[in-house]
């Protein structure tokens, strides 16, 4: 099985939330997911250039550019994450024919996404072979007019629309997208892979130099 590893960060000026740091907390997750990648035996790409869209479609590229088929599967990951020492190997725990993500435990206000225990995050998604053309197809057709609004919007919101028209997805455990701001900060040495989501960005300053931190 070939495997991807990929990330994409680029500014986005004017075109949705941003969290202003002092670093490039996106240098920081290339070093420590680049090697989670080496951990996994998966390629490992980090990606930043324009491609027509706002940034925060920047997950749908290897659909848009159509080399995703080099690979049986591509994990996105988003660029305020790293990867811990407690390894565990994420394409160990997806199913071959749905998008494989971590759900937020969130009502969505859809029933058939709530009754399935809510919304997915878009911080770190598995995409198998047998998607990429439903998946492509999805952004070719919803990117002219890109819905807003819930489950975060941009990427996400599209991603987990995709997931309720297919009535299908694999939950992947917590531990492989430990949400800073919406779990115990404790326990996140406990994961696999921790999300800096907003604010915390400034805490990777500093965790990066943990012994505990994959690197």
């Amino acid at each position: 099985m070939k495997k991807l590893i990929y990330q994409y960060y680029a500014e986005a000026p004017n075109s949705g939330p941003s969290i202003k740091t002092e670093f490039n907390y996106w240098e920081l997750s290339k070093q420590s997911v680049s090697k989670y990648a080496e951990q996994c035996d998966a390629d490992y790409k980090f990606l930043s250039h324009p491609f027509g869209h706002s940034p925060f479609y920047g997950i749908f590229l290897p659909f848009i550019e159509g080399w995703c088929k080099e690979y049986d599967a591509v994990c996105f990951m988003d660029s305020d994450i790293l990867a811990t020492t407690n390894f565990d190997n994420i394409f160990d725990h997806i199913e071959d024919d749905r998008i494989n993500y971590v759900q937020m435990k969130l009502k969505s206000k859809d029933h058939w996404l709530d009754s399935h225990g809510g919304h997915g995050n878009s911080g770190v998604v598995v995409f198998p072979r047998k998607i990429y053309e439903s998946i492509g197809n999805y952004f070719n057709k919803h990117i002219k007019n890109p819905p807003k609004g819930r489950m975060g919007g941009w990427d996400q919101l599209m991603i987990n629309l995709y997931v309720i028209e297919q009535k299908k997805f694999k939950g992947l455990p917590d531990k492989f997208n430990w949400h800073m701001t919406r779990w115990s900060h404790d326990l996140r040495w406990d994961q696999t892979l921790i999300h800096y989501h907003r604010n915390h960005k400034e805490w990777m300053k500093d965790e990066i130099h943990d012994a505990r931190i994959l690197k």
